[in-house]
């Protein structure tokens, strides 16, 4: 670029001088840090990756995560909406897999406003058997999806 950075040219300000000076002193210290990287333990890096993406590959599931477009693709058929059915992730997802929950928020923000109950639920005033009866049904109702999961986790178990 020039001759000699350090040297102010003809009719360069003090601050633009320095300005320069500062940005070639940059530039001269990425490029000696580039230079100064093993070369040799980049490309065993390099193969490292290649071979774990190919082991990664080689697993053998039929649905994959493709991380150039950040979508899943199918590998056996083209389905040209994109949409994934839940069969489809079923397939996908493994038995142990682990997913968040939504969050619970205890506390309103100073900005949100608690829902007031509606005049019509009050006036329809459950009485507590009504209540009683239906936290009878809802338990029922876990204790049954409860059986159904132990006999589905058994049944994987077996495979």
């Amino acid at each position: 670029r020039f001759d000699s950075p350090s040297k102010r040219m003809e009719g360069e300000s003090k601050r633009a001088f320095r300005r320069r000076l500062k940005q070639d002193i940059r530039q001269t210290m990425r490029e000696d840090v580039v230079q100064t990287h093993n070369p040799l333990k980049k490309q065993r890096k390099k193969e490292f990756l290649n071979a774990k993406k190919k082991k990664r590959k080689k697993s053998g599931r039929s649905e994959e995560f493709d991380d150039e477009d950040d979508d899943y693709r199918s590998s056996g058929r083209d389905d040209s909406d994109g949409f994934i059915t839940g069969e489809q992730a079923a397939r996908m997802s493994k038995f142990g897999d682990q997913v968040e929950r939504p969050p619970e928020f205890k506390l309103l923000s100073r900005y949100a406003v608690a829902k007031q109950p509606t005049k019509k639920a009050k006036s329809a005033g459950s009485t507590r058997a009504q209540e009683a009866a239906e936290r009878q049904t809802m338990e029922n109702m876990r204790l049954k999806v409860q059986a159904q999961y132990a006999l589905m986790k058994a049944k994987r178990r077996r495979e």
